[in-house]
């Protein structure tokens, strides 16, 4: 079973947290000002919840083929596992993500990657640790941004619970090395009433783009209802991308 991402309801519970926050805030009517923006795809049943093989790859095949010629040859593959990005548990970090995917043997063997991870040793601790049993993951396969700068607003500064600051972490390029700790962001400390009050902001964000996403951040939170992790990508154009939104679990 495969379906694109705008064409999610409330319904399609089995397509996994990730999908499924992308596809409620593709849904939002936002104003235009604010810029938020998702990248175009799908998601497809995992493993455990597939039609058979040979009619879920003809539709992966179609979608692949629908996908990369409306926007670009490189995709990006992610884990949306039911029960993942929710109130309770995150799963941050836990799943295989695979960027800059090229080519449909790339695209296959990065979504088997993808299934493979949820039933690692690492994944199963954590389940145990939140007591939680996960068993079905969607696949969120999405149009790649070339990205200049990339990060992770949090709505709420999470160490301290601080609900008067919002906290932005940024780097330059793909945001997997700030997810993976393997690079030091960045971080803008953001009042959340008022927004960015200085003009000295470190790179890689300029004051503008700041501000767009403290604007963003606080859109989305409202939306969503509660304080929000977001991840985005911003590409050479200067267009903010949303990757992900999920609750804020720390809080």
């Amino acid at each position: 079973m495969i379906k694109w991402l705008k064409d999610i309801t409330d319904d399609d519970r089995w397509v996994g947290g990730k999908a499924y926050n992308l596809a409620k805030l593709m849904r939002a009517n936002f104003p235009e000002y604010l810029g938020i923006n998702v990248p175009n795809g799908f998601v497809m049943a995992g493993e455990h919840n597939r039609e058979t093989c040979s009619d879920a790859y003809l539709a992966l095949l179609i979608a692949h083929i629908e996908l990369t010629d409306a926007g670009g040859p490189r995709l990006a593959v992610r884990s949306s596992a039911v029960g993942e990005d929710g109130e309770e548990a995150s799963f941050a970090g836990q799943y295989h993500t695979s960027l800059n995917v090229l080519g449909w043997d790339a695209l296959t063997a990065a979504i088997k990657e993808c299934e493979d991870s949820l039933t690692t040793a690492r994944a199963d601790a954590y389940q145990q640790h939140h007591n939680v049993q996960v068993n079905e993951m969607g696949i969120v396969v999405q149009q790649m941004v070339n990205a200049v700068a990339a990060g992770v607003t949090f709505t709420v500064e999470p160490v301290e619970s601080d609900y008067e600051t919002m906290c932005i972490e940024a780097i330059r390029g793909l945001g997997d090395a700030l997810v993976s700790g393997e690079t030091t962001p960045s971080t803008y400390m953001v009042n959340r009433a008022t927004g960015p009050d200085r003009l000295d902001i470190p790179e890689p964000l300029s004051v503008d783009q700041v501000t767009q996403l403290w604007r963003q951040g606080m859109a989305i939170e409202e939306y969503m209802g509660k304080p929000q992790d977001i991840e985005w990508a911003i590409d050479e154009g200067g267009t903010i991308y949303v990757v992900q939104s999920r609750p804020i679990t720390t809080l």
